[in-house]
Formats: structure tokens, C-alpha cells, sequence
């Protein structure tokens, strides 16, 4: 039996803060901190969030991947964008964007949005 060829991407796991009432923190890709590689051709990302007032929750997320961390810096999404989502998911939401080179380093942002705008 002949085997597909393994897509290796590397991501670079971002927090960051969404406003003073909810933070985003535990990065995951295929449900791994900071992996090496993943092999599959829709990698699917997870986080957490924690609100700093009670009853403050994630109600949107966007996802951004880039093929530069300076990119993510700059709020540029080279490679997908999910765009604003209104939901409360945060687990394994799954990569929308064209086919992943294999071998490639990949960096991926997501911002949340709670009560007010997303940042």
C-alpha cells in the first residue's frame, strides 16, 4: 500500500490579549502545543479564553495564517482568513484555506471577540 505524502507545517502558537475583559491563551493545532509538524492536509486549531468579569465570553473568532510571523504583526493573513465568525466555538475549528505546502513553517493568530469589538 502506497502512502500519501505527509504534510509537515509548523505553527506558531500567538496569545494575545482581546481587551481587558477576555484574553486568549493555549494554542493548539491537532491538539498540540507548538507542534513540529502535523500531517494532515486541514489542520484544525483550538484555544481558550478566559474572561476577567464574570459572564464574559467569546461570542466571534477570526483565524489568520500566514507564512511569516511578521505578517501576524501586522494583522496580514497570506495565506487564510476565516474572516469574523460569529460563534462561541473554540475547538478544532478546521483550516479553510488551499492546500498546505509540505515542509513549510506556517503562523496562525486568532482574535476573539466578547462584549465590544474585536481587537
Amino acid at each position: 500500500m502506497r502512502r500519501t505524502c505527509l504534510f509537515l507545517v509548523v505553527f506558531l502558537c500567538v496569545t494575545m490579549v482581546v481587551n481587558a475583559a477576555i484574553s486568549v491563551y493555549g494554542l493548539t493545532c491537532e491538539q498540540i502545543d507548538e507542534p513540529v509538524g502535523v500531517d494532515v492536509a486541514c489542520p484544525r486549531f483550538s484555544w481558550k479564553q478566559h474572561g476577567t468579569s464574570r459572564g464574559i465570553r467569546q461570542s466571534a473568532y477570526q483565524v489568520i495564517v500566514a507564512d511569516e510571523p511578521e505578517k501576524l504583526d501586522e494583522g496580514k493573513a497570506d495565506v487564510w482568513d476565516s474572516g469574523k465568525i460569529v460563534s462561541d466555538c473554540s475547538l478544532l475549528v478546521p483550516f479553510g484555506g488551499k492546500s498546505l505546502a509540505a515542509a513549510t513553517a506556517y503562523y496562525w493568530k486568532v482574535r476573539v471577540c466578547g462584549k465590544g469589538a474585536c481587537v
